[in-house]
């Protein structure tokens, strides 16, 4: 018997190991090797057909300036941003699409007045229409799945580095600055243009709150080209960034080096732009297949140019950093490399229901933590597409602005005890004081004639119990 127990034990022991494995093995992360693609974040990318849908709800969009740079055509540092290009994003069918105009057409360089036969032109983009590109899943290949460091596979944008560049008139010809009051060389990535573009325009546009948080930031070191150490730029701390000369010459992150210089011969460096990238000027090389170069980070060969991955040979590989036509494809750092290949921004438009959404109650403001109106949530995405703003508490002190009257209210300045911010809110009107002469007082003067009449009848009714004794 005991035998027969001791058996039966061992096969339930065993039972359970090889079960536990198999839910061990179903829950193990995938292993990624270099050259291996993910997606994740959405951005404007695949051009479609206007439709009478997709017009319609452009135009009850809401529309921003790109604010793109222009100038008399000198590198004087005046160049102002202006309003002929717009954008909206919208959502239609339960699918997010950005519509573009263009009124004039963008110049080749941020200097540079508009030229009608402009990049966008030879794109298929021309002035005082309006374009549709839908939101896609970004994809990135990985270049060490080690650190999680992963570049976007396509030309996503067409940006220049730097938007004002000027020419300091002092005879040396290298000198140019980011500015008629700057000190930053125009070729510096910690002050550029792009930096700031990644790390706002796109990090915002791109990703939804969920993954912002699996995106690391990371130090970038910012030095020169060899031989170009006076241009050499401090490191700096990022979300977003763009590879280095260093990083497109690592064989560890897949990418060929033949010492030469000529990166058309390296195929995984070879990449294609979105629609949405030509839309905004990008330049196309068409004797090749139609493949586009992309801006490196790193400073050469004077304090106006900065490395820069051509779609031919050349032994410059370096370009100009006010031109407007030159592709981006941006890096990053993730926490945890998975295939986000669901739409990663799960939000609707009004009147459209959309995936996994959530009514969330609003919840009263405490001494230690803020209130929140109600709102709506995407658990998938982890974002709150309506609703759920701060409600600031009133238990902190609180200063009289106006006060209230019978006839007026007032104003009271009071603050927040959680993060001391002052809100400035109404004080109910005062009630009127009883006039005892005053028999318009109907709610005073009826009360006391009741209370009256009241005694009398008490009195008489003892009275009657009196004699009935």
């Amino acid at each position: 018997m005991k035998k027969s127990l001791s058996v039966l034990l061992s096969v339930l022991l065993l039972l359970g190991t090889i079960g536990f494995g198999l839910i061990a093995a179903a829950e193990e992360t995938p292993t990624y090797n270099v050259g291996d693609h993910i997606q994740f974040g959405t951005y404007p990318q695949t051009r479609v057909d206007e439709t009478e849908e997709l017009a319609a709800a452009a135009a009850a969009a809401t529309w921003k300036s790109y604010g793109y740079y222009s100038g008399n055509g000198t590198l004087d540092g005046l160049m102002q941003p202006g309003d002929w290009m717009q954008f909206a994003d919208f959502y239609c069918g339960g699918e997010k699409y950005r519509a573009v105009t263009i009124s004039q057409p963008r110049p080749y360089s941020t200097c540079g007045t508009p030229d009608p036969d402009c990049r966008q032109k030879e794109n298929g983009y021309t002035s005082n229409h309006t374009y549709y590109f839908k939101y896609d899943t970004l994809t990135w290949r990985i270049l060490d799945p080690n650190t999680g460091f992963v570049m976007c596979e396509n030309v996503i944008d067409s940006q220049p580095f730097q938007n004002i560049v000027w020419h300091k008139p002092d005879g040396v010809g290298s000198d140019y600055y980011q500015g008629v009051y700057s000190t930053d060389y125009a070729d510096q990535y910690p002050t550029s243009t792009i930096r700031n573009w990644l790390n706002h325009d796109f990090y915002e546009t791109a990703f939804s709150a969920g993954q912002k948080a699996s995106i690391l930031s990371a130090e970038f070191n910012n030095d020169a080209e060899y031989g170009y150490q006076h241009w050499n730029g401090a490191p700096t701390t990022d979300k977003i960034s763009l590879l280095s000369l260093a990083d497109i010459m690592n064989a560890a992150y897949g990418f060929e080096n033949d010492g030469s210089g000529d990166f058309s011969k390296d195929p995984q460096k070879m990449t294609r732009g979105t629609d949405y990238a030509k839309c905004q000027g990008l330049s196309v090389d068409t004797s090749r297949d139609g493949i586009s170069g992309w801006w490196l980070r790193t400073a050469a060969g004077g304090s106006m140019y900065v490395c820069y991955v051509y779609t031919y040979n050349s032994a410059a590989y370096y370009n100009t950093v006010h031109y407007t036509s030159c592709g981006v494809r941006p890096v990053c750092y993730l926490s945890t490399l998975t295939d986000d290949s669901a739409r990663a921004c799960y939000l609707y438009s009004a009147g459209e229901t959309a995936h996994n959404l959530t009514d969330v109650s609003a919840t009263e403001a405490t001494a230690d933590e803020h209130g929140y109106t109600a709102g709506v949530y995407c658990p998938d995405c982890e974002t709150w597409l309506s609703g759920h703003e701060v409600i600031h508490n009133h238990l902190g002190a609180q200063t009289i602005i106006k006060e209230p009257t019978e006839n007026e209210e007032g104003i009271v300045d009071i603050v927040c005890t959680v993060c001391g911010e002052h809100g400035q809110y109404t004080a109910a009107k005062t009630e009127p004081k009883p006039d005892d002469n005053d028999v318009s007082d109907s709610g005073g003067f009826w009360q006391r004639i009741t209370s009256f009449a009241k005694g009398i009848i008490d009195w008489f009714l003892r009275l009657f119990k009196w004699f009935g004794k």
